[in-house]
């Protein structure tokens, strides 16, 4: 019995120091690469201006868009469209400073919706795009640059029984990098 007790405990020792038999030593290595603040610049005098519209009384709406860089208004259902020359239609402008070493890529983000008002009465505004100077639409820039400029355009939707006035509101324009 004392030599099946003595053996046993020479099995333990061995079970219990076997994690250590086969140990090996290694190194992990670790690195970070810290990237530029990005710096987004607006105008407060420019500004996404749909222009003067008349309702009808049903809903409809109105999109400013980019078309070989040029603001376009294009209108459907209930609204119609006033040619104003104290408040034309135009793409809301918007710039980086960021120089970018060629490797990093930038993209530009939007709410889903924003909401212009006028007093009680709102309207609201979605489908943001943004736009390059010749009027292709974009979602990123990418490559060295000491800037790049972008034009946002968007979609407004009517109800229809809107009163008359001057709908103001702000909406986000985000820019960040990529996932790397």
């Amino acid at each position: 019995m004392k030599k099946a007790f003595v053996v046993l405990l020479v099995v333990m020792g061995l079970i219990a120091s076997a994690g250590n038999v086969f140990a090996v030593d290694n190194v992990g290595t670790a690195s970070v690469k810290v990237l530029t603040p990005l710096a987004l610049t607006h105008s407060d005098t420019d500004k996404l201006n749909f222009g003067s519209i008349g309702l009808t009384g049903s809903s409809g709406t109105v999109i400013i868009a980019s078309v070989g860089g040029v603001a376009t208004r294009t209108l459907s259902g209930g609204v119609v469209g006033y040619s104003d020359t104290t408040n034309p239609i135009a793409l809301d402008p918007f710039s980086s400073s960021t120089a970018l070493t060629g490797t990093e890529t930038y993209y530009i983000g939007f709410p889903d919706s924003a909401t212009i008002s006028n007093g009680s009465n709102t309207m609201t505004v979605s489908e943001f795009k943004a736009y390059d100077s010749i009027g292709s639409q974009i979602t990123s820039f990418s490559g060295v640059s000491a800037t790049a400029s972008f034009f946002v355009g968007a979609k407004l939707a009517i109800v229809g029984t809107e009163g008359a006035g001057v709908y103001t509101g702000t909406y986000p324009v985000y820019l960040g990098y990529d996932a790397l």
